[in-house]
Order: C-alpha cells, then sequence, then structure tokens
C-alpha cells in the first residue's frame, strides 16, 4: 500500500527538519523563557539558583540568545540585594549584554523603569533625551544607558562597573531601611532616593521639635498667649541628614517629616513646612493679639536645630534679630508683611534644594582608597606617509594639576622612585562595545606622559584613556631598572571618555587638514627617547607671555603650474565667556599663515603671540580654503592662558 502526503504536508515536514537538523535556524528563545526560569527559582527563595541559571542560561546559548534587559536587571538587582559578590562582574557584565538588543519594543515597561531609577543620578537634559529616545521607541536608549555609565566606571581597566554596582547595592540597602513611604522611584519614602543619589549621610540627626519652650517662655509672659501658639505646636519628629563636598564652602542638609507633623512622610523644603498653614495666616492672630504664632515656631524650631548646622544658625539669627528690632520698637510681635515676606524668601530658596538643582547629579565611594589624578589627554588626527589614517593619543597624569611647567618637561614626575604610572587605552565600536585593549608606560625615566599611535579605523571611533599611579614594592635583583617588582599596587586612578572620534579621509583627490597641536617646542630628548613624532608637544593651560607654537599639516593639496598656490590658510582667536547657561565667543585676534607654494602636502609649525590677551578661556581656530580645488577645511582648538 502506497503512503500519500499532500504537497502541503510534504513542505510543512521538510522545514520542521531544516528548523531541527540544521545550525542556526532555531529561534533566539528556546523552549521555556530563560528569564522566567530563573524568576522561579528567585520566588522559591533560591536567589543563588537563579542566578546560576541566568548566567549559565546565557552563556551557554552561544550567542543564539538574543539581549534581554530582564535577565541583565534582574541578575545585578538580585545579586546585589544578597551582597553576592563573586558574581559581580557577571552582574556587570550581563547588565549590560540586556541593554544591546536591537528591538526592545517588547520590553518597554523594563527599559521605562530602568530609566526612571536612573534618571536621579542624571542632568535634566540627559534625563529628557533619554525619555524622548523612550517615547520613540529609539534604539539608541541602550547605548545611551551604556555609556552613561561607562563614563561613570571609576577603574575601567576592572570587569566589574564599580558604580554600577555601588548604585544597586544602595538600592538594595534603601529598600530595606528606608520604608516610611513609597513615594520613590525605588519604592522606598524619600530617604532612599537622596541616599542612592549620595550614599549614607555623613552625619544624621533625628529628635521632635517644639519641646524646647525657652524662645516662648522669653517672649511672652501671659500663661494664655503661651497656650494660644501652642495649638499650632504639632510636635513633628524630624530626621536631617549632613552631607560635606556637595557644594563648595559649606554642608548640605536635608530634612525629612512629616508635613505640618502629621501628612505623608517626605523630603521637606524646610522648617516651615512642619508648622501648619494657617499658623501663617492672618486669621490665626485672632486670639494672640496679633503674634503670628508661624512666627513664634518658626523661631522656636531653628533655636533648638541651631547647633546642628551653620544653615539653621543663620535662619535663627535673622529671626531673632528680627523679633529683637519688634521689641526695641515697643512692639509685641515683627509686622505680619515682614514675616510673610522673609518666610516666602526661605521657600524660595529652600525649594532648590528639594529639587536638586544646584546640586551635583551624585555622589560615589567607589574611589574610596584610591586618589583621583588629575589627568589630560589631548587627541591628533593625521595622515601617515602611506596615506593612512592615523590618531595619537597624548595623556600625562600627576598626583596635583598639571601645569604648564609639567608641559614644558614633558610632564616630568614628582617621584623619581617608588612610583610609576601606567596607561591603558580601550577601544570601543560605534555602540560602545569593548574591542581593543593597550597597555603602556612611560617611555622615558621619571615621566608620566604616554603617547599611543596607531592607524584609525572608521569602525572604532570611541576610546577610553586610564591613567593609573602604581605604588612599587621590593624589586628583584638583576631587574633593568625600567622593569617593574613582584608586588604592584594601584594608589591613584582617572580616565577620560572620547566620543565619536571619526577619521580623517584618505581621499587622495581631495584636501585633507590634520588636527592642531597647540603648545611649545618638544624638547629633543623627548623626540630621541618616547614615542611621540612631532616638533610640538600639547600644552595647556598656556602662559600668555612665552611664545606659543601652532603645528599642523596638510595633504593631497592641488599642485599649482609655476604660479602661486591659490589656498589660504587663515586663523581666528576667540575669548569664550559663560554667564549662566549662556556662552559669549568674541574674536580678539586673527591672521594669515604664508604656505610655500611647491609641494603636496605641508608639515608646518607656526608661532603665536598672544601676549596681548588676557587671561582666561580661548578658542583657536583655523581655516584653509583652496579655490582649485573648492575646497573649505576647518579645525578648532580649546586652551586657556594664564598670566
Amino acid at each position: 500500500m502506497r503512503f500519500w502526503l499532500p504537497r502541503e504536508a510534504v513542505f510543512s515536514l521538510i522545514l520542521l527538519l531544516i528548523l531541527f537538523f540544521v545550525p542556526g535556524t532555531l529561534p533566539a528563545r528556546v523552549g521555556p523563557d530563560l528569564y522566567e526560569k530563573g524568576l522561579q527559582e528567585k520566588k522559591l527563595g533560591h536567589w543563588r539558583k537563579a542566578l546560576e541559571t541566568w548566567r549559565e542560561g546565557q552563556a551557554s546559548s552561544g550567542g543564539r540568545l538574543a539581549p534581554d534587559p530582564r535577565i541583565g536587571i534582574g541578575f545585578i538587582e538580585l545579586a546585589t540585594e544578597n551582597q553576592a559578590k563573586s558574581f559581580y562582574e557577571d552582574a556587570s557584565r550581563l547588565y549590560f549584554w540586556g541593554l544591546t538588543l536591537e528591538d526592545w519594543s517588547p520590553y518597554s515597561e523594563v527599559l521605562t523603569r530602568e530609566v526612571e531609577r536612573v534618571a536621579p543620578l542624571a542632568d535634566e537634559e540627559t534625563a529628557a533625551r533619554w525619555r524622548n529616545l523612550l517615547e520613540s521607541k529609539d534604539p539608541a536608549l541602550g547605548e545611551a544607558l551604556r555609556v552613561f555609565w561607562l563614563k561613570r566606571d571609576p577603574i575601567p581597566t576592572t570587569p566589574k562597573n564599580e558604580r554600577l554596582l555601588e548604585h544597586w547595592e544602595r538600592i538594595a540597602y534603601a529598600r530595606a531601611h528606608f520604608k516610611k513611604d513609597s513615594t520613590s522611584v525605588y519604592g522606598t519614602d524619600m530617604r532612599g532616593l537622596v541616599f542612592v543619589k549620595y550614599g549614607a549621610p555623613d552625619e544624621s540627626f533625628a529628635n521632635t521639635l517644639g519641646y524646647d519652650l525657652y524662645e516662648i517662655m522669653r517672649l511672652f509672659d501671659d500663661f494664655t498667649l503661651r497656650q494660644e501658639i501652642q495649638r499650632f505646636n504639632t510636635h513633628p519628629e524630624y530626621e536631617i541628614w549632613r552631607y560635606y563636598g556637595l557644594e563648595p564652602r559649606r554642608s548640605t542638609v536635608f530634612i525629612f517629616g512629616k508635613k505640618e507633623g502629621f501628612g505623608r512622610y517626605g523630603l521637606r523644603q524646610g522648617i516651615e513646612d512642619f508648622i501648619p498653614d494657617r499658623a501663617f495666616r492672618r486669621t490665626s492672630t485672632v486670639t494672640t493679639y496679633g503674634v503670628l504664632p508661624g512666627a513664634v515656631l518658626q523661631l522656636m524650631y531653628y533655636s533648638e536645630l541651631r547647633n546642628i548646622d551653620r544653615y539653621f544658625l543663620d535662619r535663627y539669627n535673622e529671626q531673632e534679630t528680627l523679633w529683637r528690632n519688634a521689641r526695641s520698637a515697643n512692639r509685641l510681635s515683627p509686622n505680619y508683611d515682614i514675616i510673610r515676606g522673609i518666610l516666602g524668601h526661605y521657600r524660595s530658596l529652600d525649594r532648590t534644594l528639594v529639587t536638586f538643582k544646584f546640586l551635583p547629579s551624585d555622589r560615589t565611594s567607589a574611589y574610596e582608597g584610591l586618589e583621583q589624578l588629575d589627568l589630560k589627554v589631548k587627541t591628533f588626527r593625521h595622515l601617515d606617509a602611506s596615506g593612512r589614517p592615523r590618531l595619537c593619543i597624548m595623556a600625562v597624569a600627576a598626583q596635583q594639576p598639571v601645569d604648564e611647567n609639567f608641559s614644558v618637561r614633558f610632564f616630568k614626575a614628582e617621584e623619581k622612585t617608588r612610583y610609576k604610572y601606567r596607561y591603558v587605552l580601550l577601544k570601543y565600536d560605534a555602540r560602545w562595545r569593548r574591542r581593543e585593549r593597550t597597555l603602556t608606560y612611560p617611555a622615558m625615566k621619571n615621566v608620566n606622559t604616554a603617547t599611543f599611535a596607531f592607524l584609525h579605523q572608521e569602525d572604532l571611533p570611541n576610546f577610553v584613556v586610564v591613567a593609573e599611579r602604581l605604588v612599587l614594592g621590593v624589586r628583584k635583583v638583576g631587574l633593568e631598572e625600567s622593569d617593574l617588582p613582584d608586588t604592584v599596587n594601584v594608589v591613584g586612578i582617572n580616565s577620560r571618555i572620547l566620543e565619536h572620534i571619526q577619521p580623517l579621509s584618505a581621499d587622495s583627490t581631495r584636501p585633507e587638514m590634520s588636527d592642531l597641536i597647540l603648545g611649545r617646542k618638544t624638547p629633543r630628548d623627548v623626540v630621541a627617547e618616547a614615542d611621540y613624532a612631532f616638533p610640538v608637544i600639547p600644552v595647556d593651560p598656556l602662559q600668555r607671555r612665552r611664545p606659543v607654537q601652532l603645528y599642523l599639516e596638510l595633504y593631497h593639496l592641488p599642485v599649482s603650474n609655476g604660479g602661486a598656490r591659490k589656498a589660504t590658510l587663515r586663523y581666528e582667536v576667540r575669548r569664550i565667556e559663560k554667564k549662566g547657561d549662556r556662552v559669549k565667543k568674541k574674536r580678539k585676534q586673527d591672521g594669515r599663515f604664508v604656505l610655500p607654494n611647491t609641494g603636496t602636502q605641508i608639515k608646518q609649525a607656526f608661532r603665536l603671540d598672544f601676549s596681548s590677551l588676557k587671561a582666561g578661556d580661548y578658542e583657536l581656530q583655523v581655516e584653509f580654503k583652496d579655490k582649485k580645488s573648492k575646497t573649505e577645511l576647518s579645525r578648532v582648538v580649546a586652551f586657556r592662558l594664564l598670566e
């Protein structure tokens, strides 16, 4: 008997055989959802098993598992919640892996919550851009979040992102300890939001206001009047956190408690939030002989807090002076309109604290135990003898700010023994995936400068330069002086991000111009010993009374037929003035460089004189125009002038 199958069934069978037996044709998610499998273990209380499920499932997929932000976020959340430090490297890796997906529309809720969790650490402009990317479902959102954390990574040379892990550790702590309300994006009360941004306070104080009656007893003998004022005293509980270093020249205080002593627990604008609004209304003075109860409570509360911080002491002194002046004028209390005016002024000032407007977006302790080096990085794009794009990255680090003296001596190190600097260059593709890592030490003895020179690839436009200061241990006998000993400890570090640096054009039919090097003539010993091949070294800041050298290169120039080159090279120096968010640029100097009439390539240093300029911030723009090829090129370098 013959068995016959319809043509459609045959095609279906062939398709199934292909799916199951041809490698790489299976869907990205095979069998039960990996995230759900790990989540089930978590719900059963098996947090370690959940982490292993996600880690091993992603690792064993051979790259066929599509990036899943639920796994990346869920993993780092669970690992930090349980202080599972052995999983921290995987937590960083899976978090970033989960953000590399092209189409995240199936996970829009997950990404929305993540943006809201990270937004308090960003400035307003950055957070608004993320929300716009969310709304438009732009795949660039994942890259934007990855770059945000990469820029905050205190030690980019390690597999972990210490700042990202610290962020999630703070979230876990806040969720466990700040549960008087759930109004923050972390499901905590507002102490949790402040804690996630700035970490634990340097000092904290908690108590109840309104039990110290010294001020009211001093001001009023009338028992009935004191009782009427006390009717507005709710004896509010407060908690005050004090931080040092968030603002220049003063500490920062955050005040927590319930609105008017009975409302929702939260971050208060000021002490006045603890006083009922009706205590500041004119109607409240009917039974108090014209005395505004709110003003008396203000004085009492600031008096009780004046020993905590200068902020409260200054307010108390202002209030006390107000009352003293009223009594000198034979008035029972200050003028109502004056009190209301001062109240409005206080609330206007304190409102900025609640919105964090003039405070840094966050504070980290990830550098704890490490000194932050002063690191300056300069880049120079050029073409080599074969016409290939190259990039030179110059880095200098020091304990104290790098000044011109470091630069003129080619950044000579401050110690001759026991310390050494190490530099690492990390190369990333356009989506900020790490591709290459290069490590180098300064080529010369007792210097702290490094140069990275390499072919500039278009598919690797992003870089991170890391400087580390090493303290050297005991040196083995027989080692060369330039070698490192057995024990090396990193005691200082810093890094710089270089974004979207595109290579110069290698098209030999069109003129091209290098970047600009503004500085001093390169010392001979640097040319002889260091990996640096240009006649000028970059210097910033510059001393305005000293001569300055500008170096640039021009390529693929049209050859003139016996006549003058039909090209010009002009420059303009503009002073940069900043007033708030506004930036003004004023032209202060301009001129023209003389170009040789022969040759298709020019490599030349030009002398500039800035002695007539005042100290400040400037930019130098150089414009090349060639009439024959109808080419216009422009390069800009920023610099600072010192007296």
